[in-house]
């Protein structure tokens, strides 16, 4: 009776095919993200809550409807940009990696045509962060699929590694953003194939309920050729489709072994997924599957489908699927795996196998957003200082507990720390250690500390000031500190800086309709003592009163504008802004777009001349074993030399410009435009330098006080750069911008940009030319296309230039350049002077490859398979938009989120039983019927077999 139901199911399998649902490929329609700038997610604002875009090239998308893809990437020397090896120090040892282990990484450096992706997240400008406990958000990963792990974090070896998000550690799934900002971060996988992650954006209010945005998806496609290429528009159809026996010789193999075809930087760690037909008329299409996940879509031609990829170190299961093409003379097949781990690298099969289900060998711990309510709100510190090293323990009595810090050392009545800190405390991570805090050690300095916890803790932050002698500083309490409108990470005054005028308290939030119960400013309490690391409301009595304080009103008669331009006096000494072009009054223009909140709750953009950009104390930086060690940059002066610098990753407290030509309208201009710097004045007897460095790329010096210096920007360009300063005084650059329009015309424009550098007094201050006399610079006059970071980590970067390859391989560019349009219903207005966006039109080329990946194909991914448990969300709630101020200010416990208090550590993986891959994620129809139709194939499927079974059973029974 076994051998004949045996039978009867074999039967079916082979008559039907793949018995799984046959749907559409999980990412048809979607834009493929590579070779380009890419902030994603990008926290918006809209209709009363967050939501989360990918912006790149003009374009502003819904990140479910996006694929970042790192495909392979090179520097401007010709070094691969897309794998990194784990250091013997053991600094990646949480990934569960060994030394030597090969992991993909998505670089924090633009290599050649921003390939193959620069990624990071950030936030909008225009985000209320004034309604929200502790004024700051946060962006969180609710869900995770993939073959690995994901590790978003910045990191060189011999620096600190900084971590923002990652996979698999429970405390590091939520991360600070502040409005107008952005990170790009190494973006670290353990293995090659499609990975779903599941962000959110979150806050409580004032009252301390919970605001949280709908669970959005973001696919990341790593390795495996341009999905743009793909054909299939669904695996398993088109898989049962084609015909299961064939008309002449076949011989189907499936190969893997290293390559050996060496042509460019990094072939070498490569291995080739080969499948042949053994029969030269065949053509069709093969896919690659990694542990199956979908890795890539191959054409094959003659009998041969061929690819070579980055399989990393871990344990894997490679299978390829071959689906012929019409009129082709062998039949479909799906190979039997071939397991390759750290020590078996090849391998091959001729047999048959099943379709690939996916393999998870290192699942996630369950995802939670249950509120977290600590056993004791007590925190206690411990502190040590010199002036070559600085240590700080920050101890909750809950030993679950987690947060972020952020602060430093202060000079008394200083705003911004001369020496910062800035780490996330968790169980297993409570120091922080630092070295150079030479310009930080003495008697008039204090330790100012933000303690800052995420949404999922029921308790708000607290505030800890203490002498920088002061060993073990008196313990805080958390849920005891004054809200403030600075945001998490970086002092921002947001309020208006002229006494007696302060903001109206009816001010409608940006990115919300107007209406009283949503206008309706918090209390406060003024017995509270205030935030120690807000910038204070007085102006400092070192700097002169500006009788040109700007206002947020863009109608008032003192403001005045050109064209679409805000023409107030401002300085700005801390945030992220861009110079660039842009057309104003119908004429190519420099301007400044000022992101830094620091004069309103906006993106501003300015004329030049009404800008000054400062450099004050805390930007002041010494050569050292700490900070541009390298001999390369012997140039600044020999080890102790004290320079001001901006860097070129993002800084707290620091004015952080960089180049962008992001503003203009890439078909308007589809050469793009030619940066070109150089010194209008300077004080005396100093010298400036305009560069890039890092680890890939090395020294590229762009500009200099002894040399002008150019950015060739011919695509979308948005770049940062080291400025250093090695004198305090007044600096006058002239940025010009250049090139042609797409009638041909030639135009140029230039505008000077002024820093203030250093405190009055701290150096020469009377303007010269350009100093002659300097030494000449190695490097000088490049034009810098490649190699800037923006992450975050504020130290001078170590590098290396690579080695150039035998052949530069070629890279598809990205088009389109313009600005993307924010996430709402309201975009035709540009309030204090925000130059309105130049979208391109949602058909056609999509700015970042050949084309919209719905128009060619799709991929397979899961499509053939019932999604896996074991990374489902667990008691996901719903999204919730900010609610109406009450009068009370005091916090309370009522959420909408599932209450508790255990750690996220032991969350129990019940929790996620019952649940879809993604819990509470929007569900389409498709999905439901996909959900739907899988039990039913089952019971259908057994009802046939039970009824065949039965029939021969009563056959035999009557024979005998």
């Amino acid at each position: 009776m076994r051998r004949l139901v045996s039978a009867a199911i074999a039967g079916l399998v082979l008559a039907a095919g793949i018995t799984q649902p046959a749907m559409a490929g999980p990412d048809v329609g979607k834009t493929i993200m590579y070779n380009a700038h890419v902030d994603s997610p990008k926290v918006y604002w809209q209709g009363n809550n967050f939501t989360l875009n990918s912006d790149a090239g003009g374009q502003s998308l819904p990140i479910e409807n996006t694929v970042n893809w790192l495909g392979r990437g090179y520097s401007i020397s010709g070094s691969q940009l897309y794998s990194m090896d784990v250091p013997e120090n053991g600094d990646l040892s949480f990934m569960g990696v060994e030394a030597g282990d090969m992991l993909y990484a998505a670089p924090a450096v633009n290599g050649r045509n921003n390939g193959p992706i620069w990624a990071g997240f950030g936030a909008d400008t225009d985000i209320p962060i004034e309604k929200f406990r502790d004024s700051k958000f946060d962006l969180e990963i609710v869900g995770f699929n993939g073959p690995g792990r994901m590790e978003m974090l910045t990191y060189y070896e011999g620096y600190p590694i900084r971590r923002f998000l990652s996979s698999h550690d429970p405390h590091l799934r939520q991360t600070w953003v502040d409005p107008g900002n952005h990170t790009h971060n190494q973006t670290l996988f353990t293995k090659p194939g499609r990975y779903e992650v599941v962000f959110r954006a979150t806050a409580r209010d004032h009252q301390n309920r919970v605001v949280a945005s709908a669970p959005q998806t973001l696919v990341w496609q790593v390795g495996g050729p341009n999905p743009e290429s793909e054909t299939l528009t669904d695996v398993v159809a088109a898989y049962n489709g084609a015909p299961e026996t064939g008309t002449g010789q076949f011989s189907p193999q499936f190969t893997v072994e290293p390559n050996q075809d060496v042509k460019a930087d990094g072939d070498d760690r490569l291995t080739s997924l080969t499948f042949t037909t053994g029969n030269p008329a065949d053509t069709g299409t093969v896919v690659f599957y990694t542990d199956g996940f979908y890795l890539g879509e191959v054409p094959l031609q003659a009998g041969v489908a061929h690819w070579n990829e980055l399989l990393g170190s871990q344990d894997l299961s490679l299978q390829a699927v071959f689906v012929p093409a019409i009129g082709a003379p062998s039949p479909r097949w799906i190979t039997a795996p071939v397991e390759i781990s750290r020590t078996i690298r090849s391998g091959s099969t001729s047999e048959l196998g099943q379709f690939p289900e996916q393999i998870v060998r290192d699942p996630a711990p369950a995802f939670s957003t249950a509120e977290y309510a600590p056993t004791s709100p007590v925190v206690n510190f411990e502190f040590n200082a010199s002036a070559d090293h600085a240590a700080v323990s920050v101890l909750p009595e809950d030993k679950n507990l987690w947060f972020k810090v952020v602060g430093g050392a202060y000079e008394a009545g200083s705003a911004y720390p001369t020496c910062d800190i800035e780490f996330v405390s968790t169980p297993a991570h409570r120091t922080w250690n630092s070295g150079d805090w030479w310009d930080c050690f003495g008697d008039n300095m204090e330790v100012r500390l933000k303690l800052i916890t995420p949404t999922t803790v029921s308790l708000s932050g607290a505030q800890a000031v203490f002498p920088l002698t002061e060993k073990r500083p008196q313990p805080v309490k958390l849920g005891q500190k004054t809200e403030s409108e600075t945001p998490g990470t970086s002092p921002t005054p947001d309020a208006p800086e002229v006494p007696g005028e302060p903001e109206s308290p009816d001010a409608p939030v940006p990115g919300q309709p107007d209406s009283p119960e949503q206008s309706t400013p918090p209390s406060t309490n003024p017995t509270e003592p205030a935030d120690p690391t807000r910038p204070s409301e007085r102006p400092d009595p070192s700097e002169p009163t500006d009788p040109n304080t700007p206002s947020e009103n863009p109608s008032d008669p003192n403001q005045s504008n050109s064209g679409s331009l805000a023409n107030d006096v401002v300085k700005i000494s801390h945030g992220h802004v861009d110079i660039g072009p842009a057309v104003v009054d119908g004429k190519m223009s420099v301007v400044i777009n000022d992101d830094s909140r620091e004069h309103a709750k906006t993106s501003v953009a300015r004329t030049p001349e009404s800008v000054t950009l400062q450099l004050l104390k805390n930007s002041k930086v010494k050569r050292s074993a700490k900070a541009f060690n390298d001999p390369v940059f012997d140039f600044m002066g020999p080890r102790g030399t004290e320079l001001f610098v901006s860097p070129m990753q993002q800084k707290n407290g620091i004015v952080w410009p960089g180049f962008s030509s992001e503003h203009i309208d890439r078909a308007a201009f589809p050469r793009g435009v030619e940066f070109e710097i150089s010194q209008k004045s300077a004080p005396a007897g100093s010298s400036w330098w305009l560069f890039t460095h890092d680890s890939f790329n090395g020294l590229d010096m762009i500009a200099s006080a002894q040399k002008a210096g150019q950015i060739d920007a011919p695509e979308p360009l948005h770049k940062h750069v080291y400025w250093a300063f090695n004198k305090a005084g007044t600096y006058v650059l002239t940025v010009s911008v250049s090139g042609s329009d797409a009638a041909g015309k030639d135009f140029r424009s230039s505008a000077d940009i002024r820093f203030k550098v250093g405190e009055e007094g701290e150096g020469g201050s009377s303007n010269s030319p350009a100093n002659p006399h300097a030494p000449a610079l190695p490097g000088d006059g490049g034009e810098g296309n490649d190699g800037s970071s923006d992450t975050g980590s504020g130290a001078a970067q170590p590098g290396g230039s690579g080695q150039a390859p035998s052949r530069k391989p070629d890279s598809s560019k990205p088009a389109g350049s313009t600005e993307p349009t924010r996430p709402s219903s309201d975009v035709a207005t540009s309030p204090n002077g925000v130059l309105p966006p130049q979208n391109p039109a949602p058909t056609g080329a999509n700015g970042f490859g050949a084309g919209n990946a719905g128009l060619t194909g799709s991929r397979g991914g899961g499509a053939a398979v019932t999604p896996s448990p074991i990374t489902a969300l667990s008691g996901l709630p719903a999204a919730e938009g900010l609610q109406p101020d009450t009068s009370s200010d005091a916090e309370t416990t009522g959420t909408n989120e599932p209450p508790g208090s255990t750690s996220p550590l032991a969350s129990d993986s019940s929790d996620v039983a019952g649940q879809s891959v993604f819990g509470a994620s929007p569900v389409s129809s498709a999905d439901h019927a996909r959900r739907i139709s899988v039990p039913l194939i089952i019971i259908v499927a057994s009802s046939i077999v039970a009824l065949a079974a039965g029939g021969v059973l009563l056959k035999r029974r009557f024979v005998d």
